[in-house]
């Protein structure tokens, strides 16, 4: 794996500080689901299982209700 997957302990300590802050936060991964594990407390987690353009799109219309 060359791939450098995760979120510096910083970024996941903002993450969780704002995840245990608000009860409508929504966290999106566009990798594997297991990276939005530490935050069971979410709102909502998506998962898109990949990063190219299709996925970020469907993503974005996802969100904004365009699906």
């Amino acid at each position: 794996a060359w791939y450098a997957f995760g979120l510096k302990s910083e970024q996941a300590a903002f993450v969780r500080e704002l995840v245990g802050s608000r009860d409508d936060i929504v966290l999106v991964c566009l990798g594997v689901p297991s990276a939005l594990d530490e935050y069971p407390e979410a709102a909502m987690r998506i998962c898109t299982y990949s990063d190219v353009p299709v996925s970020q799109q469907a993503l974005v219309e996802f969100l904004l209700g365009d699906t």
